[in-house]
Protein backbone atom coordinates (compact mmCIF):
# COMPACT_ATOMS: atom_id res chain seq x y z
CA UNK A 1 0.00 0.00 0.00
CA UNK A 2 2.84 2.35 0.62
CA UNK A 3 3.36 2.53 -3.43
CA UNK A 4 0.58 3.90 -3.70
CA UNK A 5 1.87 7.23 -2.01
CA UNK A 6 5.02 7.09 -4.08
CA UNK A 7 6.59 9.96 -4.47
CA UNK A 8 4.08 12.23 -2.61
CA UNK A 9 0.75 11.04 -0.76
CA UNK A 10 -1.03 13.85 -3.22
CA UNK A 11 -0.91 10.87 -5.85
CA UNK A 12 -3.09 8.24 -3.97
CA UNK A 13 -6.11 9.03 -6.55
CA UNK A 14 -3.67 8.97 -9.77
CA UNK A 15 -2.12 5.50 -8.72
CA UNK A 16 -5.06 3.93 -7.84
CA UNK A 17 -6.78 5.34 -11.18
CA UNK A 18 -3.70 3.81 -12.77
CA UNK A 19 -4.21 -0.11 -11.81
CA UNK A 20 -7.93 0.23 -12.45
CA UNK A 21 -7.35 1.87 -16.47
CA UNK A 22 -4.92 -0.87 -17.43
CA UNK A 23 -6.65 -3.82 -17.53
CA UNK A 24 -9.54 -1.82 -19.32
CA UNK A 25 -7.42 -0.05 -21.67
CA UNK A 26 -5.79 -3.66 -23.06
CA UNK A 27 -9.49 -5.15 -23.02
CA UNK A 28 -10.61 -2.27 -25.50
CA UNK A 29 -7.00 -3.01 -26.95
CA UNK A 30 -8.13 -6.48 -27.76
CA UNK A 31 -11.69 -6.03 -28.51
CA UNK A 32 -10.65 -3.29 -31.36
CA UNK A 33 -8.03 -5.06 -32.42
CA UNK A 34 -10.40 -8.25 -33.04
CA UNK A 35 -13.19 -6.54 -34.41
CA UNK A 36 -11.31 -4.51 -36.97
CA UNK A 37 -10.29 -8.01 -38.41
CA UNK A 38 -14.26 -8.08 -38.80
CA UNK A 39 -14.83 -5.11 -40.30
CA UNK A 40 -11.12 -5.20 -42.99
CA UNK A 41 -12.43 -8.86 -43.36
CA UNK A 42 -16.28 -7.69 -44.71
CA UNK A 43 -14.95 -4.79 -46.44
CA UNK A 44 -13.13 -7.05 -48.72
CA UNK A 45 -15.71 -9.08 -48.92
CA UNK A 46 -17.88 -6.36 -50.88
CA UNK A 47 -14.61 -5.31 -52.77
CA UNK A 48 -14.39 -8.54 -54.06
CA UNK A 49 -17.96 -9.07 -55.29
CA UNK A 50 -18.16 -5.67 -56.44
CA UNK A 51 -15.01 -5.51 -58.57
CA UNK A 52 -16.42 -8.94 -60.18
CA UNK A 53 -19.94 -8.29 -60.71
CA UNK A 54 -18.68 -4.93 -62.43
CA UNK A 55 -16.29 -6.92 -64.68
CA UNK A 56 -18.94 -9.52 -65.51
CA UNK A 57 -21.70 -7.59 -65.24
CA UNK A 58 -24.08 -10.11 -65.91
CA UNK A 59 -26.73 -12.15 -63.45
CA UNK A 60 -24.65 -14.52 -62.19
CA UNK A 61 -21.41 -12.95 -62.02
CA UNK A 62 -18.25 -14.67 -60.77
CA UNK A 63 -17.80 -13.08 -57.32
CA UNK A 64 -20.90 -14.99 -56.20
CA UNK A 65 -19.63 -18.39 -57.59
CA UNK A 66 -16.14 -17.79 -56.22
CA UNK A 67 -16.95 -16.04 -53.07
CA UNK A 68 -17.59 -19.66 -51.14
CA UNK A 69 -14.20 -20.68 -52.01
CA UNK A 70 -12.02 -17.60 -51.32
CA UNK A 71 -13.97 -16.10 -48.29
CA UNK A 72 -13.23 -18.53 -45.66
CA UNK A 73 -9.65 -18.04 -46.30
CA UNK A 74 -10.04 -14.20 -45.76
CA UNK A 75 -12.06 -15.24 -42.82
CA UNK A 76 -9.14 -17.50 -41.00
CA UNK A 77 -6.54 -14.94 -42.19
CA UNK A 78 -8.53 -11.18 -40.47
CA UNK A 79 -10.53 -13.46 -37.75
CA UNK A 80 -8.89 -16.39 -36.64
CA UNK A 81 -5.11 -15.91 -37.36
CA UNK A 82 -4.93 -12.11 -36.66
CA UNK A 83 -7.28 -12.80 -33.77
CA UNK A 84 -4.98 -14.90 -32.41
CA UNK A 85 -2.33 -13.02 -32.47
CA UNK A 86 -3.79 -10.53 -30.82
CA UNK A 87 -4.65 -13.06 -27.66
CA UNK A 88 -1.39 -14.24 -27.26
CA UNK A 89 -0.03 -10.59 -27.02
CA UNK A 90 -3.02 -9.65 -24.28
CA UNK A 91 -1.57 -12.94 -22.52
CA UNK A 92 1.70 -11.46 -22.52
CA UNK A 93 1.18 -7.65 -21.63
CA UNK A 94 -0.76 -9.47 -18.43
CA UNK A 95 1.97 -11.48 -17.49
CA UNK A 96 4.13 -8.55 -18.05
CA UNK A 97 2.21 -6.47 -15.81
CA UNK A 98 1.62 -8.91 -12.62
CA UNK A 99 5.50 -9.57 -12.97
CA UNK A 100 5.93 -6.55 -12.26
CA UNK A 101 3.92 -5.83 -9.19
CA UNK A 102 4.94 -9.14 -7.49
CA UNK A 103 7.90 -7.84 -5.03
CA UNK A 104 11.51 -9.24 -5.68
CA UNK A 105 13.73 -11.04 -3.28
CA UNK A 106 16.50 -10.65 -1.80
Amino acid sequence: LKGYLDPIAVMLPINIFSELVTPISMGLRLFGNIFSGTVVSTLVYHLFTQVLSVTINSITSLGAVFAPFVTPFIHAIFDVFLGLIQVYVFILLTVVFIAGKIPEEE
